[in-house]
């Protein structure tokens, strides 16, 4: 649905007169829609990593692939900065002298990322390279850092998660089809939570988990 016919179910469900800013104004729904889509990510993604622990090989869900983003380069470095809005490393591809690119083992924001960085048991190779996702040790910035180490004419490519464009008027939803009930049922969760309305708004929470496990197949 689009975002104009995602307001006016949330202006139905709250009573509010469709188009008309009665009690909620339009920037506070929109904003509320915004929310919605950000919660459904990190639900579906929640679910992603938990299952990608189990089994490596799992498939992303579709709720996610349109939040896909590519970005690749030669840099004179072994670490780049975490792209604008990223939000999960999907897969990486190094080639640390300008050789051969060969993809990577990814470790995201590992709690041992300082001890398998520097665990020679555990050093990346030409062929088998590793991309980490955490704090440089040089500031505490997050960063993708390569392994093995660049040696000349080094070039990169990921392929990452991205938060979207936010939800307003004139800018459609990211998430599919699929998602648009629990993104609607959200907002208006947040904004009778918003209004000190606990009792109601449990209601459409608990209709918005009932999306969520429907959409990962719960």
């Amino acid at each position: 649905m689009t975002s104009a016919i995602m307001k006016a179910k949330v202006d139905t469900y709250l009573d509010e007169v469709t188009g008309a800013a009665t009690f909620w104004t339009t920037t506070e729904v929109y904003a509320a829609l915004a929310h919605g889509q950000i919660a459904v990510i990190d639900a579906v993604l929640d679910v992603y990593k938990k299952r990608l622990a189990v089994n490596p090989e799992i498939e992303m869900p579709d709720t996610l692939r349109a939040l896909v983003n590519f970005s690749g380069a030669g840099i004179a470095a072994s670490e780049i900065n975490l792209p604008s809005g990223f939000l999960w490393l999907v897969s990486a591809n190094w080639d640390y002298n300008g050789s051969t690119s060969y993809p990577c083992k990814i470790i995201n924001f590992d709690r041992q990322y300082f001890h398998h960085q520097n665990n020679t048991f555990l050093a990346a190779t030409a062929t088998d390279p590793i991309a980490y996702v955490g704090a440089k040790e040089s500031d505490g910035t997050q960063s993708i850092n390569f392994r093995p180490v660049y040696d000349t004419n080094a070039n990169y490519e990921v392929y990452y998660l991205k938060y979207p464009t936010a939800i307003a008027s004139g800018q459609e939803p990211t998430l599919p089809e699929g998602t648009h009930n629990a993104i609607v049922d959200y907002a208006v969760y947040a904004l009778l939570i918003k209004d000190q309305r606990p009792e109601e708004a449990q209601v459409f929470y608990n209709k918005f988990i009932q999306e969520i496990q429907t959409i990962v197949g719960l």
